[in-house]
């Protein structure tokens, strides 16, 4: 368990690294390190998420596929400001995004383990 954890901890430690590099390439309007560091922060949660949550599960499997629909919609609306088949990217990107939206749902659903608390009982009066 404990060589897990560390395992766990080395992922979210490279995905702060990438996600403070992709701000940086950000914020200098760097195309190449967006490109090369935005779907690497998605794979990289992937990666970490694997390995802290317990294989087999329903829920595990549809965050998973939300994650992939989420890499590939991040890269598809990369390629938006080209000028041949930009509008087809945007679209591509805006259907993967619709893709994980539904497969987080579908994640979220399915865990049945939450307490019946009021929040779960009355969600708008929280």
């Amino acid at each position: 368990m404990q060589n897990k954890t560390n395992y766990s901890i080395g992922w979210a430690g490279l995905y702060l690294v990438l996600c403070l590099a992709n701000l940086s390439f950000e914020w200098l309007e760097n195309q190449n390190g967006i490109f090369a560091t935005k779907p690497l922060l998605m794979i990289t949660l992937a990666l970490y998420f694997v390995r802290s949550v317990q294989e087999g599960s329903r829920t595990r499997q549809f965050v998973l596929i939300a994650i992939l629909f989420s890499i590939a919609g991040d890269t598809l609306l990369m390629f938006t400001e080209q000028e041949a088949g930009g509008p087809l990217f945007f679209l591509l990107g805006l259907a993967a995004f619709l893709i994980t939206h539904i497969f987080y749902s579908l994640a979220f659903l399915n865990i049945r383990s939450l307490p019946q608390g009021q929040l779960r009982k009355q969600p708008l009066l929280g």
